[in-house]
């Protein structure tokens, strides 16, 4: 976790944070998005994408103007966002005072913690096919395959995966969406309870290797950050 992620991490009581976008997830599109895809998204959109209800880019559906909505990605811990996968996760996140919410209904929800997912409107611009094959024509979809596929942290979700698209590079485009069942499971609102909840799950669990413990040790110092 870099100092610009530690500092916007900084949750604050003013304003909603909320996870549109997750890494290492494979999800119901068969994508996977890579850490990093975001980087030109964070350059160029800021304060030029607004937040909306079901992907609904009307005036009676926005819920905050573009104007007041801060882009950012930062590595968190799945448990911040209700998930058991081992490991971090580079999370998409939007910044916005609670005072901008236009629409009644939808602060209601965020200011009850009631379950609420994201998705964005994305423009892909760099991916590669991913596929488990042994014919030699499948020769590279095979090298991305053995690439990527234990960058997948929800593997255990699935019998099998015989493809998927890994997605290096995109664009979000206007907007990203509050829904009621997005593709990405691995979204929402990141609440100070929630963080506390997983600084305590930390502290319970015992590593059995050094690798494990300085995971948990950067980890729970990164929660420590969050609550700060």
């Amino acid at each position: 976790l870099d100092i610009e992620q530690q500092k916007a991490l900084k949750l604050d009581d003013n304003h909603y944070y909320f996870v549109f976008n997750s890494t290492r997830i494979l999800d119901s599109h068969e994508d996977v998005h890579i850490d990093g895809l975001w980087k030109k998204t964070i350059e160029e959109k800021q304060f030029k994408n607004y937040i909306v209800a079901d992907h609904e880019l009307e005036v009676l559906t926005t819920i905050v103007r573009k104007e007041y909505v801060e882009i950012f990605t930062a590595k968190i811990p799945f448990s911040l966002l209700g998930k058991s996968y081992n490991g971090n996760t580079e999370a998409l996140i939007y910044k916005f005072p609670k005072d901008k919410v236009q629409i009644p209904i939808v602060k209601d929800w965020l200011d009850s913690g009631d379950a609420l997912e994201g998705s964005v409107r994305m423009k892909y611009i760099k991916f590669v096919f991913c596929m488990d094959s042994n014919n030699p024509e499948d020769e590279e979809y095979k090298k991305n395959y053995t690439k990527y596929i234990d960058y997948i942290s929800n593997k255990e979700d699935f019998e099998y995966i015989p493809y998927f698209f890994a997605i290096i590079e995109a664009s979000n485009e206007r907007e990203s969406s509050m829904l009621l069942d997005a593709s990405n499971k691995v979204t929402g609102q990141l609440i100070k309870e929630n963080n506390i909840q997983a600084e305590k799950s930390l502290e319970t669990n015992e590593p059995t290797e050094v690798t494990q413990k300085t995971e948990q040790e950067a980890q729970k110092e990164q929660l420590k950050q969050l609550l700060n």
